[in-house]
């Protein structure tokens, strides 16, 4: 956003390293994060920036990944009662 003062921070030990805003704050400093999550959080705008490294999946074509990948999160890690309004299409 205009005004915001960004910086380079580093992911996964150095391995990999990003740009964004300031105001994010390393959630690993309030509670713990799984290895292969990085998580960033604005509380006062309620904002979040989250990312996962995932496991390559050999049988998975490119234009398919992204689906296949949401699809995933949305069977093994949503509450059981959840509902599903729409499907995302490629």
């Amino acid at each position: 956003m205009p005004g915001d003062d960004y910086y380079e921070r580093p992911w996964f030990g150095g391995a990999i390293s990003s740009v964004f805003p300031l105001r994010f704050q390393d959630v690993s400093e309030v509670r713990e994060v799984p290895d292969h999550q990085e998580a960033f959080a604005d509380s006062r705008r309620d904002e979040s920036l989250i990312f996962e490294l995932l496991e390559f999946k050999q049988e998975v074509e490119d234009n398919v990944s992204a689906v296949w990948f949401l699809s995933d999160i949305a069977v093994n890690k949503m509450p059981k009662k959840a509902w599903f309004l729409s499907t995302l299409e490629s």
